[in-house]
């Protein structure tokens, strides 16, 4: 009986165990770092940091400070530039805030599904809606009949009537001019005697 509680206390203790993260304080695994930015943790945006050539002193500051990807989107430089003393993220120099800056941006960019500034939102909404209105409440329904039967008026009425000699291509509006193509009938000249 004792045994068994043993063993059942060991099997809590490992499924604990597994069920664990894997990176300790202050490590960023790499699956952690290749997910999208704003999952990142403080120790996996500092490695970023030092990717895009901060210095060590700013990667560490930003992790220590608890800055974690889903708040990179919105630095801008008189955040990055508030003093230390007062809670802030302390970059003093513009090259740093610069690079900070650019790359928080690029990330955004590279995730086209995260960006809320896509082009082609609004477009595939409005076809979509108008495709589901189309399919149901207007296919196959006597409005649909309507519309189509009340187009095929529209186009007998703007297409030119045809004219026969058009169609046997004898018609030639160029008669009597030397760009005359000679296919029509020519004025004959009245010949002098």
């Amino acid at each position: 009986m004792a045994s068994l509680k043993k063993l059942k206390v060991a099997a809590i203790l490992c499924v604990a165990f597994v069920a664990l993260p894997t990176s300790r304080a202050g490590e960023c695994t790499a699956s952690e770092f290749e997910a999208r930015h704003i999952y990142w943790s403080p120790a996996c945006v500092a490695q970023w940091l030092r990717n895009v050539h901060v210095p060590d002193y700013v990667a560490d500051h930003f992790e220590t400070q608890g800055i974690k990807g889903e708040e990179l989107r919105f630095l801008n430089d008189t955040q990055l530039m508030v003093p230390a003393s007062e809670g802030g993220l302390n970059v003093t120099e513009q090259d740093h805030r610069g690079k900070i800056i650019d790359g928080a941006k690029r990330l955004e960019h590279s995730e086209p599904t995260d960006s809320t500034d896509s082009g082609l939102y609004l477009p595939l909404m409005v076809i979509g809606t108008f495709a589901l209105v189309y399919i149901m409440a207007i296919k196959d329904t006597q409005f649909e009949r309507q519309v189509k039967n009340w187009t095929r008026k529209l186009q007998k009425r703007v297409q030119p009537p045809k004219d026969p000699n058009v169609a046997a291509g004898k018609s030639d509006w160029l008669v009597g001019t030397s760009a005359s193509t000679g296919s029509a009938t020519k004025r004959k000249k009245a010949q002098k005697k």
